[in-house]
């Protein structure tokens, strides 16, 4: 199955699978800073970075692949840039008055955020799918 499944990717980057392994290890080690707006800076700098590496390497083998991935990655950084704000603004301790333009830059960044979160699950959700469903194409045609 490995043997499969590494058949998603060139094969110059056939160790890309440890790559994206690395990647979920470091944002979940983000967790142990306690403060939110750095915490999320960093998961911005950082998502922006994989975003950069990514567009530079086109590791899968498959052109959609790569351009799926480019999109939710893309979705990652939008989001981790919206919640940035938003924890500036909350760490600033602003008082919110209704109807002013702090409250509707607040009330977009919250659908905003909203959004790119469903769309980053959809897209995770459709590459596992799909990967999914190439593995047991692969399997039934051999």
């Amino acid at each position: 199955m490995l043997d499969t499944y590494q058949g998603t990717f060139k094969e110059k980057y056939s160790y890309w699978e440890g790559v994206i392994e690395i990647r979920k290890l470091l944002f979940c080690s983000f967790y142990l800073i306690h403060n939110n707006v750095n915490r999320l800076i960093l998961c911005t700098i950082f998502s922006i970075l994989i975003l950069v590496h990514h567009k530079s390497t086109h590791p899968f083998a498959h052109e959609n692949s790569n351009k799926v991935e480019t999109l939710s990655l893309s979705l990652l950084c939008m989001a981790c840039v919206t919640n940035s704000i938003k924890s500036f603004f909350s760490q600033l301790g602003l008082i919110v008055e209704p109807n002013t333009p702090t409250e509707q830059i607040l009330f977009l960044l919250n659908r905003l955020d909203r959004i790119f979160t469903i769309l980053l699950i959809l897209f995770i959700f459709l590459i596992k799918l799909f990967d999914i469903l190439k593995i047991l194409y692969l399997r039934k045609k051999t």
